[in-house]
């Protein structure tokens, strides 16, 4: 049942004002979101940012170490030529010095005498063990080659000292020592080679003085 009210609208009593609704409320609540919404865009673009000056320094890098390579190649390539023409010099200064010894050998020994080959034979004579005997002799360029046989192994070894030992051999050198067969009384064949001296040691000075008055 509706109630009446008979007195006066002056008197009435007042009803509570209803609360305005805000239409901003929903904007403020929205401000937060917006906020974290702009902070992580703006993280992403310095993140965006610091990568692509990352990139443009590598590539920029990378160009300058392409750069310096490419000098370093062209660098490389140029030593090479002249490491090689170096080369080709040393063998041409090489051949050179070998022609000018050659050359100064043969005139040092054309300068000095020769000595007879029956002088070298007689001083190999002199230096043989009586327990050894030549069977053959035979020069291969300046070297002598000697071929013989012995009844003892050790009068080879003494023949290569005495040949040492004299002015007129020089690198006496063994080669082989076997027995002539398979028996014990067998004597020995052997080879040793040596360089004889065939030219007279220059006298320094000038010639020798002539005995004669």
């Amino acid at each position: 049942m509706k109630r009446l009210n008979l007195l006066p609208e002056e008197l009435r009593p007042r009803k509570a004002a209803e609360p305005r609704v805000s239409r901003r409320a929903p904007l403020r609540s929205r401000l937060p979101g917006l906020g974290y919404a702009v902070a992580v865009i703006g993280l992403l673009a310095c993140v965006a940012l610091g990568q692509g000056v990352t990139l443009w320094r590598y590539r920029t890098g990378t160009s300058d170490l392409r750069k310096e390579l490419g000098q370093l190649q062209r660098l490389s390539a140029q030593m090479k030529t002249q490491q090689q023409a170096l080369n080709v010099q040393r063998a041409d200064l090489a051949s050179v010095r070998e022609q000018l010894e050659a050359r100064r050998t043969a005139l040092v020994s054309a300068r000095q005498p020769a000595v007879p080959v029956s002088t070298v034979l007689a001083e190999l004579v002199q230096a043989l063990p009586a327990e050894v005997w030549i069977t053959k002799l035979s020069f291969t360029g300046d070297l002598l080659k000697i071929v013989g046989a012995t009844t003892d192994a050790q009068s080879v070894a003494n023949l290569m000292a005495k040949l040492d030992g004299t002015q007129r051999f020089s690198e006496t050198r063994f080669t082989y020592t076997q027995r002539a067969n398979d028996t014990e009384e067998a004597p020995f064949t052997f080879e040793i080679s040596t360089r004889p001296v065939l030219h007279e040691p220059s006298v320094r000075g000038g010639s020798a003085p002539d005995d004669k008055a």
